[in-house]
């Protein structure tokens, strides 16, 4: 089995959770784009060495909590901008589970 340990990616600690992220940048015609995951955990995926055909395989990778779509490297976002932007997305992933678990209110 592959793994891709989450300690090789960067991590913060916010609000008592660990989270590790990761930049990402893709460039294209037309233009550049920049954005950064957050992972908490990591998933076991299963597939076919040669798409349809050969031995089964499982790979453990992170599991993508939620994005943010700029870059972690830019130098115009302070500690304040991520530490609200983070907060924002992790308590939308809390509201998701609540309302996965039937409570509206």
């Amino acid at each position: 089995m592959e793994s891709q340990s989450l300690s090789k990616y960067n991590s913060i600690e916010i609000d008592g959770r660990r989270l590790y992220y990761k930049g990402f940048c893709e460039v294209s015609e037309v233009g550049t784009y920049y954005w950064t995951e957050f992972y908490e955990t990591t998933e076991i995926i299963k597939y076919r060495k040669w798409f349809f055909f050969g031995p089964v395989l499982t790979k453990e990778v992170p599991k993508v909590l939620f994005t943010i779509f700029e870059d972690c490297n830019n130098p115009l976002r302070d500690r304040e901008w991520w530490s609200e932007a983070i907060r924002k997305k992790l308590s939308i992933e809390s509201r998701k589970i609540e309302i996965d678990s039937g409570k509206l209110i």
